[in-house]
């Protein structure tokens, strides 16, 4: 098992807290930052695994729940470290489409149902596409890794996602 850095929720959280010391012409912090907060809220970052019987790997992912994480995900990023990524929780469990308008690094997507077994992936999305992919059944959640990882990490269907903890 192998555990490597995460750095979008570290910079994330890093560019908020340094934008929100920023004040122009005597305004209180909290005030110049409250524009900020409400377009990019701090990210929410998780270790979470994906196992099967004698294998198991690691992920720190940022977690997207709200309306806003869910619309946007990871667009405008322009890298993602190895072990990383980006966990889609949704409301109900439902047939979901992607596209990636705006995401300009490749990713691979893991389909996972509402019982966490991953039921379906898509491997190298292309960056900056509007072509729709399709979970093809119901699922709760979507993890999005650097493309390659799916194989890199042996991710096959029937892996069971495991949350972890919050960081």
């Amino acid at each position: 098992m192998r555990l490597t850095g995460f750095l979008p929720c570290l910079y994330s959280s890093i560019l908020l807290l340094s934008l929100s010391s920023l004040g122009s012409k005597g305004e209180k912090a909290e005030t110049a930052a409250q524009p900020l907060a409400k377009l990019a809220p701090a990210p929410v970052c998780a270790v979470i695994a994906l196992e099967r019987p004698k294998h198991k790997v690691v992920f720190r992912v940022e977690v997207a729940r709200t309306a806003y994480e869910l619309e946007h995900g990871l667009m405008n990023r322009r890298a993602l470290p190895q072990g990383s990524g980006m966990l889609f929780v949704f409301p109900v469990p439902r047939a979901v489409s992607f596209w990636m308008k705006d995401t300009f690094i490749p990713l691979d997507m893991v389909f996972i149902e509402e019982s966490g077994t991953v039921v379906q992936f898509h491997e190298r999305a292309e960056p900056l596409t509007l072509d729709l992919i399709n979970s093809g059944t119901p699922v709760k959640y979507v993890l999005e890794l650097p493309a390659g990882s799916i194989r890199h990490y042996h991710i096959q269907r029937g892996d069971h996602l495991i949350p972890s903890k919050q960081e």
